[in-house]
């Protein structure tokens, strides 16, 4: 996951959602004194990412974001959606619940704004709000939820991805159909499969929990190639938390006729830690 770049409506029936739905995750309680606790950590193989971004309106994000966060100044600003998927995703709990991955690929998604300051103070590195997460693995997504940042689990999801042994420059495709009850589009991407390097980049994902803590997602790229997509299509009006916020409603179909759209795409692995703070 780069650090200086920043990846259709589903109905379903309240009986089959109770049925697919992990059950509810208990929010984790502040450390010893107040201090800093550690939810979660995972670590996350041969992902396949793509990173788009939609124009917001600055005064209707700050309307979620809390005061301390500073936003850009701008009348409007980019909301990155953030779409991968792990071929070998591991989560090890803080404190473990009985909740278990499913096994195979696990898919991740993750809207967010830049922020500037926090309590005033200037940014270090890449740091982003995070409006939404969302995952199909029921593990992750209960680590997700017990931080106290807005957790979906994409009960009925799927991604049809490029052969593990691809050679880099392969032309390639990637797609995602996620679904989950307030996040739920389609993304397809075709691309030039990056040759994957060591590298070593974080990006932090905050979000403030109702207790006024602090919920912290920050994830260590360890492995990473680079590409732009030569194409990119999608259906973000599925995705609730992105209505309210487009500059323009056409904006949930990518790309706009006529025009071609093009994004960041990314090979790699890495790992994160999930903290309360």
């Amino acid at each position: 996951m780069r650090t200086h770049q920043l990846a259709a409506i589903v109905i379903a029936l309240t009986a089959t959602l109770a049925v697919q739905m992990p059950a509810p995750a208990v929010e984790e309680p502040p450390g010893p004194e107040g201090g800093l606790r550690t939810v979660a950590t995972t670590d996350e193989q041969d992902c396949h990412e793509v990173i788009t971004t939609r124009g917001v309106v600055t005064s209707a994000v700050d309307a979620l974001v809390p005061d301390r966060y500073g936003l850009a100044t701008t009348p409007t600003i980019s909301l990155a959606i953030v779409t991968y998927t792990c071929r070998d995703l591991a989560v090890d709990l803080a404190v473990d619940r009985g909740h278990d991955s499913h096994g195979g690929t696990t898919m991740v998604s993750i809207g967010s704004v830049t922020i500037t300051s926090v309590d005033g103070v200037p940014t270090v590195g890449a740091t982003r709000y995070a409006l939404w997460y969302g995952t199909d693995d029921p593990r992750l997504f209960a680590a997700v939820r017990s931080s106290g940042m807005p957790a979906t689990f994409l009960h009925g999801s799927t991604a049809d991805l490029p052969p593990a042994s691809t050679p880099a420059g392969s032309n390639v495709t990637i797609s995602w159909a996620l679904r989950g009850h307030d996040l739920s589009y389609d993304l397809g991407a075709s691309a030039v499969e990056p040759a994957v390097e060591p590298t070593d980049s974080f990006v932090a994902f905050l979000h403030e929990r109702p207790d006024g803590r602090t919920a912290r997602l920050t994830i260590h790229t360890r492995k990473l190639g680079t590409a732009t997509t030569t194409s990119t299509t999608a259906q973000f009006a599925g995705i609730d938390a992105l209505q309210p916020l487009l500059t323009d409603p056409r904006f949930n179909t990518v790309p706009q006729p006529g025009l071609v759209a093009r994004f960041p795409y990314h090979r790699g692995s890495w790992s994160s830690v999930l903290t309360v703070e």
